[in-house]
């Protein structure tokens, strides 16, 4: 990792630049708690001088420190039950992995072959692997993946992280969960009639077709792209996310896959232990940020490769796809679900 991340500049986030003392709450995401710190996406990074940066994060129930997840702090005010409650299909009563994975070159990837197996496996593991997908598309596009890749056995997950962590929703029915999306979209208000103006007619960016109400998303040409535009929307209260070298994400300040995963954990009441995330750009950086255990598949691209922290709980497959999946799978211990 290169030296001037380490020193507080961004690390696939803006971080504050210098040190950060007191508290800081997050609406929706518990409270995050800063000491000598400097704040990027999905984390916050903590000086160790014995062992450089490790990412500490504090959400309900959850301390996140290097490679370690441990249980602290009172029990939750949102329970299990209520989140259950505004479910269309039950979760799975005790899950022996809860397995988040991103979808495009990650749960999507690989050869047809092994993301038939590895489907398959997902399927008649239903009742021990709750599932959740984590990914930057709506939940419209979502819906076309399921049906478009029904014929190779792909299933609806447990739970959707949809547009990069700006939307949680049953995974059966695709409806919004309102405990998870009120507050984010509390945080939205009043930002499109901001930002669009100053995204009108800029050179390298066109809109992407989207539904979704908590996010503006564009398809960008990184060579003709202002990019001195970002701080500028950024002071509006956006976190704007370049990734795969073509999409550019303006979410509410905050708000990431690494943030809502976090919350939702807390909400399922889950041993951190029990969960791996796996994805492959930089908009999955904020889940590997937690420090929950987490799998790089080997088409991940370079950018992310360069922007990892450099955390035990991180697992570099060797596979593509789905057979990185399996493979980071078995590498955290997972081996007994397939036998």
């Amino acid at each position: 990792m290169a030296e001037d991340a380490l020193a507080g500049e961004e690390l696939g986030g803006e971080a504050d630049g210098e040190a950060q003392h007191g508290q800081a709450t997050i609406p929706g995401f518990g409270e995050i708690h800063k000491t000598e710190a400097c704040r990027c996406r999905g984390g916050v990074r903590h000086r160790n001088d014995a062992n450089g940066w490790s990412v500490t994060k504090h959400v309900g129930r959850l301390t996140v420190f290097s490679d370690t997840v441990v249980a602290t702090c009172p029990v939750p005010a949102v329970s299990r039950q209520l989140l259950q409650s505004q479910l269309s299909a039950p979760l799975p009563e005790a899950p022996e992995l809860v397995l988040v994975t991103d979808l495009d070159g990650t749960l999507l990837g690989g050869a047809t072959a092994e993301r038939r197996s590895f489907y398959r496996w997902l399927a008649e593991q239903r009742e021990r692997v709750l599932h959740v997908f984590c990914t930057g598309r709506d939940l419209a596009s979502i819906a076309r993946v399921l049906e478009e890749d029904e014929p190779i056995g792909l299933a609806a997950p447990h739970l959707v992280i949809g547009d990069v962590g700006c939307t949680v929703a049953c995974g059966q029915s695709l409806l919004p969960v309102p405990l998870a999306v009120e507050p984010i979209d509390a945080r939205w208000q009043g930002m499109e009639q901001r930002l669009l103006p100053m995204l009108e007619g800029q050179p390298g960016l066109a809109a992407q077709p989207l539904h979704s109400q908590r996010r503006l998303a564009y398809y960008v040409d990184p060579e003709q792209f202002d990019h001195s535009l970002i701080p500028q929307l950024e002071a509006h209260g956006v976190d704007c996310l370049l990734s795969d070298n073509r999409y550019l994400d303006l979410l509410p300040t905050g708000v990431n896959k690494g943030s809502t995963l976090l919350a939702l954990l807390e909400w399922l009441e889950v041993d951190p232990q029990l969960v791996v995330t796996a994805g492959d750009t930089l908009n999955d950086l904020a889940m590997f940020e937690t420090g929950l255990n987490g799998v790089v598949v080997a088409n991940a691209e370079a950018a992310l490769l360069e922007r990892l922290p450099r955390l035990s709980s991180i697992y570099l497959a060797s596979a593509e796809g789905c057979a990185g999946i399996a493979e980071g799978l078995r590498h955290f211990g997972f081996d007994h679900l397939w036998d």
